[in-house]
């Protein structure tokens, strides 16, 4: 019988590390050998280690996980990487597989899926795909206007609304029932409130706000002041 799959957790929250230890140690073929909560200790424990398989989470208390799997494999070492993450971000994963990681895997995953990666990984395949990429762009959400304006009234958003669909004061008016004048005064509020000096600034920046896709952090590892990929504000 070969020898089970050798097995480090990289992760700040201990009952991330707890769960991972329920849902593997009784898999005949997988072992533990070893967890850390800090990149710190992660590059000198795996370094020492040297298990087949490391779980790396992203962001960790003094630094980031990827730069801790780029560092080790410039290192030489044999270990196989896979990003155990909640961030849906395609930044994220090419960062991830650039890095050489060899996997990339939700936090939310299902045990079998889990289980199917780490076992890829200590057979040296790959499960950064095409298809995975198609997968994280899937999950994206495009972002509205309460997103990109969240300081804004209701009826400020919808004179932005109106001002970037190209409505002038007058077919503002007639749509709020109220008179030019007035949608004249809103339209001229809301330039102050942005910064922007005239209507086509604000048409051009909502538009651009509207078309970037939202990579929000999928669970509980979203911490103020954390830092993904010099990556999106939360965690990983």
């Amino acid at each position: 019988m070969p020898e089970p799959l050798r097995i480090f957790i990289v992760d700040d929250h201990d009952v991330v590390r707890d769960g991972l230890h329920l849902y593997m140690d009784w898999v005949p073929d997988l072992t533990i050998v070893g967890e850390a909560g800090t990149a710190a200790d992660a590059a000198r424990e795996i370094e020492r280690l040297e298990p087949d398989v490391a779980l790396v989470d992203i962001v960790l208390p003094d630094g980031e996980g990827i730069d801790v799997i780029r560092t080790l494999l410039q290192k030489g070492v044999r270990t196989r990487f896979v990003v155990f993450t909640t961030y849906d971000s395609e930044a994220v994963l090419l960062q991830a597989r650039m890095a050489g990681a060899v996997g990339y895997l939700f936090k939310d995953a299902p045990r079998g899926q889990l289980l199917e990666t780490v076992r890829a990984a200590g057979d040296g395949r790959s499960t950064i795909s095409p298809s995975m990429l198609d997968d994280v762009r899937s999950r994206m959400t495009a972002p509205s206007l309460a997103d990109i304006l969240p300081d804004f009234t209701a009826q400020e958003r919808r004179i932005v609304d109106l001002i970037a669909e190209g409505a002038t004061n007058r077919e503002i008016g007639e749509r709020l029932l109220v008179t030019e004048k007035t949608a004249r005064n809103y339209v001229s509020a809301i330039l102050a409130k942005l910064g922007f000096r005239n209507r086509t600034e604000v048409a051009v920046y909502v538009t651009r706000r509207l078309a970037a896709p939202v990579r929000e952090p999928r669970g509980h590892n979203n911490r103020p002041g954390a830092r993904p990929h010099a990556l999106p504000a939360g965690a990983g």
